[in-house]
């Protein structure tokens, strides 16, 4: 039964590792996809519409986790200055 036991925990503490490598990886892919993301968030507001539809369509993107509150907000602030 000891022996069981043993190989259980051993076989748990594998299953263990491979979680971690596999969550490691996965907030590799989580991390770049968010870069992607920003960076294809920032050149779909620079398109013909104005200043205000802009910060509009920004703020759905930051809204949907795909900007940050930072990038939003500089964003926001070079809009606005555009427009005043």
């Amino acid at each position: 039964m000891n022996q069981s036991n043993d190989e259980l925990r051993r076989s748990l503490k594998e299953i263990g590792q491979e979680i971690m490598k596999l969550l490691d990886r996965a907030g590799g892919v989580a991390r770049e996809t968010a870069g992607d993301m920003s960076r294809w968030a920032g050149r779909a507001v620079g398109g013909d519409d104005d200043a205000l539809n802009q910060i509009e369509r920004l703020g759905q993107l930051r809204e949907k986790g795909f900007v940050t509150d930072e990038e939003f907000q500089a964003k926001k602030t070079e809009l606005l200055k555009k427009i005043g």
